[in-house]
């Protein structure tokens, strides 16, 4: 069982050499931080990640025919690898493309319109639109709008691209993923409710949803354990991943609301401008831990300040920790809406938070016990998507049987009739 192989032995790795496109990658992301929408930070990570295509393609088909690995039954394709799907058409592979973002990231032309959701890519809410007829009839050309823009400008030069390395045929954003199985790292509760195209499955977060508490607890070290129940005061755990740089003024917002008696704060970064700073006793500042869902899977942890990575967000979640939000870039903007939507968290502006609004948030994620109704709700439901288990029993079944079983030849069609439809009647 191809379950049983992913979790008890090591995966083999074919590495292929860093190209010259890596260099630009700090600069990149710095420009990605600034940003203030997920279609903006997606629009430059596309341009840099569409150049990587030469590269990324000629290396990893030269590895898999040097190594003569010819069987291979399937490939499972970050939905990011531009050239993946490709790979696998050229060495004659069934592939699945695996989401482990947002639903938003699979793009408006691959779901079905729903009008009644917080309108992701812009980073604010249908309520805006209000009940007016005029504005939400701008929506279907929105979003033949920013089709169009992908087309003529991610495709064409990923179509260009394609041709350097001698694939003549184009490839179009707008049907490339009609006939591949897409499996999405997400659950509906965090997830707006929306119809799904038969090909695309969400799975929830790809962890073993029946382990018990204590291996999570098992994985912190000694140290972090001891700290952790040093006291009885609740423990903040403060984390933003290894990609955001906070600013002074940032800083400064912070440890004027995380100095308490109230609580203690561990808090993991390597920003030197946090450690340069004046650090309460109550706060730990480390650029290590042994485990974080060791953190958040512990009892005295009563509160996650994140970034809202979708990765981290789900564990959190998963394992009964609220969160405050201060999102940065790309996903992290509309999943900080998700949670603060769910009532399993309170989403912040990273550029406009204050002291007080951060330190009303702690305590209300504290003290208000409809947080932690709202997360064992959503518990339920992340359960129900089945986990690594659906997961694995969709790609043995799509490694058996191809993917035309889930495939509804034709819903492409429907999609575009409705909008076009839409805007026709509203006309």
């Amino acid at each position: 069982m191809l379950k049983n192989h992913v979790e008890k032995n090591n995966l083999g790795f074919i590495g292929i050499d860093k190209c010259d496109w890596m260099n630009d990658l700090k600069e990149v992301r710095q420009q990605i931080e600034s940003s203030t929408t997920f279609i903006s930070g997606i629009e430059l990570f596309m341009n840099w990640s569409t150049e990587a295509y030469p590269h990324m393609y000629t290396e990893a088909v030269k590895a898999i025919q040097d190594r003569k690995l010819t069987n291979i039954d399937i490939g499972i394709i970050d939905i990011a690898t531009r050239a993946g799907s490709d790979i696998c058409e050229t060495l004659n592979i069934s592939c699945i493309i695996n989401n482990p973002d947002i639903l938003a990231a699979l793009r408006w032309f691959v779901l079905p319109p729903a009008d009644y959701n917080p309108v992701s890519f812009l980073n604010n809410e249908m309520r805006i639109f209000g009940t007016s007829t005029f504005r939400r009839a701008l929506l279907p050309v929105i979003r033949n709008y920013f089709t169009l823009k992908i087309w003529f400008t991610f495709d064409s030069r990923l179509n260009e691209l394609r041709k350097s390395v001698g694939l003549l045929k184009p490839r179009s954003s707008l049907t490339s993923y009609s006939s591949r199985v897409i499996i999405v790292n997400t659950a509906f509760g965090i997830e707006y409710n929306r119809p799904l195209p038969s090909n695309v499955h969400l799975t929830g977060p790809m962890f073993d949803m029946a382990r018990p508490r204590e291996e999570f607890l098992n994985e912190l070290s000694a140290e972090d354990r001891q700290w952790i129940e040093f006291d009885s005061r609740p423990v903040i755990y403060v984390s933003t991943g290894t990609l955001v740089s906070f600013t002074k003024e940032q800083v400064d917002k912070l440890m004027t609301s995380l100095a308490s008696d109230k609580f203690r704060v561990i808090w993991r970064i390597v920003d030197n401008a946090v450690r340069s700073t004046n650090i309460p006793k109550s706060i730990r500042i480390v650029d290590w831990l042994s485990s974080t869902r060791g953190h958040l899977a512990h009892e005295n942890v009563k509160v996650f300040i994140s970034h809202c990575a979708v990765n981290s967000a789900y564990e959190s979640i998963w394992l009964g920790t609220p969160i405050i939000c201060l999102p940065f870039f790309a996903d992290q903007l509309d999943v900080g809406n998700q949670i603060h939507h769910a009532g399993v968290g309170i989403l912040l502006d990273k550029f406009k938070f204050t002291s007080d609004q951060l330190t009303s948030s702690i305590y209300s994620l504290l003290n208000d016990r409809n947080y932690s109704m709202n997360i064992k709700r959503i518990q339920a439901l992340i359960k129900l998507h089945g986990g690594v288990e659906r997961a694995v029993n969709i790609i043995e079944t799509v490694a058996e049987f191809g993917s035309d079983i889930f495939i509804l030849f034709g819903f492409y069609s429907f999609i575009f009739q409705q909008e076009y439809a839409n805007i026709l009647f509203i006309g």
